[in-house]
């Protein structure tokens, strides 16, 4: 042994230390660690419990070398969760997922928020919005949206039309910019710290993007994301909770099958519903949806496009506005829209009504342009509808359009 080790011996022998274990002292340090861990483990730092250890120790007499141990012990234990979460962790929790399903919550300015059940599995979504059911199946291309109280399903395809609201994939669409943003993280992610929420300790990562800046707050352990909030627009923004990934969910959850007793709407069950004035004020929320142009066609799938785009338009209108109608009254709207489109379903559903439309490339309020035309029961003259929405008789159908008869004509639905 090397006189400096002696020296060291020598000096911790004469210290008033009592290194032999005292059985009473044994039993309540361990109790007492035993209790600071249970408690504190969730909710204190790696150097809080250092800390607490320490007054412990200090507190009870312990022997050097068996506080030695003990805190090394506790090094080992904690400095492996010490470890904060990255960006890249808890972005890698939902790029990764397979399935998911969580909570939203549509917070807007006004307080008046809006809660949403959402479900996501391997290119299928549902969206249970109050009364509205949303399902879409990217895989089939095909998407039904389910108005409960009013016992009507509306079926759409979802393989073309990536801006229409039955098919749009919030958690895809998100996922998307989060990968851009990721990508560069130098120029794209801000680190926003930590907080803690309940007893979590979180951290929070700002992920910038031109379509869906988002904030996401993660567990700064485990890097699981607690809250997503996703702006929207200057004034709401979407929040996300209560997430889980990869979870079984319910094949039942994203049927397309309509439950018995709805009615139904799409290009093989045509409807008839509206009148001539209710016709019109569907082509009028048509255009006006639509940048104020007219529907190219007026066939069955058109119209349900149609449909679905006056929809869209009428939820985004909602959200942007400081006092937006109550939900019933969008729907309602909606319902009126949807009837007043299939006047011309019927029509065409019959050769004696010879129903034509001509309103491809066609503004609303253009004046003196005819844009549908038929001809009622057994009259002898036509009904003739102008691009301004009013209304006149003629003997014959209109001509000098460029456009032959058998173009205009509607065909007839689908049998």
């Amino acid at each position: 042994m090397s006189e400096s080790h002696k020296t060291w011996e020598n000096l911790f022998k004469d210290l008033p230390l009592d290194e032999a274990p005292k059985e009473s002292h044994r039993v309540k340090l361990r109790d007492q660690v035993l209790a600071e861990f249970d408690s504190q483990h969730a909710s204190r730092s790696p150097s809080t419990r250092f800390n607490q250890l320490g007054k412990v120790l200090m507190k009870y007499n312990v022997p050097y070398w068996t506080a030695a141990a003990l805190t090394l012990c506790l090094i080992w234990i904690a400095l492996p969760n010490s470890k904060k979460a990255a960006a890249q962790d808890v972005v890698a929790h939902i790029l990764k997922a397979r399935t998911a399903q969580w909570d939203m919550i549509l917070k807007r300015d006004n307080n008046q928020d809006e809660e949403i059940k959402c479900y996501f599995s391997s290119g299928k979504t549902r969206i249970e919005f109050d009364s509205w059911v949303a399902i879409a199946d990217h895989t089939q291309g095909q998407s039904v949206g389910l108005f409960i109280n009013d016992k009507i399903a509306i079926l759409n395809s979802v393989a073309k039309r990536t801006s229409d609201i039955l098919e749009q994939d919030h958690f895809e669409q998100m996922r998307k910019a989060l990968r851009i943003a990721i990508a560069d993280p130098n120029n794209n992610v801000e680190q926003l710290g930590e907080r803690v929420s309940d007893g979590r300790e979180l951290i929070g990562f700002r992920f910038k993007s031109k379509s869906f800046p988002t904030t996401i707050w993660a567990d700064a352990e485990t890097a699981f994301p607690v809250w997503i909030e996703v702006d929207i627009s200057p004034e709401s923004r979407m929040v996300m909770k209560n997430h889980k990934f990869d979870i079984k969910l319910d094949p039942s959850l994203f049927s397309l099958e309509i439950p018995t007793g709805y009615r139904v709407l799409d290009e093989d069950s045509p409807i008839s519903g509206g009148d001539e004035q209710d016709f019109i004020h569907a082509l009028k929320m048509f255009a006006i949806s639509s940048n104020d142009m007219f529907p190219d066609r007026l066939d069955e799938k058109s119209l349900a496009e149609a449909s679905a785009r006056f929809l869209t338009f009428i939820i985004k209108r909602d959200t942007s506005t400081q006092n937006p109608s109550p939900k019933k009254e969008y729907v309602t709207e909606f319902q009126l829209v949807v009837e007043g489109g299939t006047f011309a379903t019927a029509l065409a559903s019959d050769e004696k009504w010879d129903a034509h439309y001509c309103g491809a490339g066609v503004k609303l309020g253009t004046p003196d342009r005819p844009i549908f035309w038929y001809k009622p029961g057994k009259s002898k003259t036509y009904r003739v509808i102008y691009a301004d929405l009013t209304v006149g008789d003629a003997a014959t159908a209109p001509t000098g359009l460029g456009l032959d008869a058998s173009s205009t004509k509607l065909a007839s639905p689908k049998k």
